[in-house]
């Protein structure tokens, strides 16, 4: 509606300005004139637009493009899946679970089959690290390979700058297996670690494992 009342007062304001300018023969509707002729051409295509469905066919993808995105976390992989270190993938959450591509490939983990979810800073890694016994083996037993991989490293930080990574822990044929990244969306991240603790902690039994 505002669109149709704003195209028919351009237009009868182009119109008038042009009568001006035919009737008095002045210069000063050539300054205004050009800027109606603007708002009628932008005016038409957007109530054109309205009428053929495409200005709703616009904002439902914009829409489905910002809900993607809320939905999408960049990492780059650390451990857990038959890809490269460091790789790139994108992990998309989704109502029963998580899809993450990468190297060409895609995987899915079910959100039933996941015991813990959390965002951890390389320093909180190595401080378990380093308080386990063990060495590497203990390094093998903290988030799997990725305590390996951030606890062996230097200890000692020179700065404040920290690495966080999101780390799953899911269990599968009975055994408990991680998969890693490095992350920089950790507020968004965070958010669906809260989303799968709440979603464990309304299940009744915890899961058991023969040993």
């Amino acid at each position: 509606m505002f669109w149709r009342i704003g195209m028919i007062f351009s237009v009868i304001m182009t119109a008038g300005g042009v009568l001006a300018l035919i009737v008095e023969k002045g210069t000063e509707p050539l300054f205004v004139l050009p800027l109606f002729v603007l708002f009628d051409i932008i005016s038409y295509r957007k109530y054109r637009d309205i009428k053929s469905g495409k200005a709703d066919e616009r904002k439902e993808k914009a829409k489905e493009i910002k809900d993607l995105r809320h939905r999408t976390i960049l990492g780059k992989h650390q451990a857990g899946l038959p890809l490269p270190q460091d790789s790139y993938c994108t992990i998309l959450i989704e109502d029963s679970c998580f899809k993450i591509t990468g190297g060409g490939n895609e995987f899915r983990l079910d959100k039933g089959k996941i015991t813990e979810m959390c965002v951890k800073t390389d320093v909180e890694i190595q401080s378990q690290y380093v308080s386990s016994s063990g060495g590497a083996v203990a390094g093998a037993m903290v988030f799997g390979a990725l305590g390996a991989i951030v606890g062996g490293r230097v200890k000692e930080k020179t700065n404040r700058t920290y690495t966080y990574y999101l780390i799953f822990t899911y269990r599968s044929n009975d055994e408990i297996n991680y998969v890693s990244f490095e992350i920089d969306s950790v507020y968004r991240a965070e958010k669906w670690c809260r989303e799968i603790q709440n979603r464990i902690g309304g299940n009744s039994q915890n899961p058991t494992i023969e040993l």
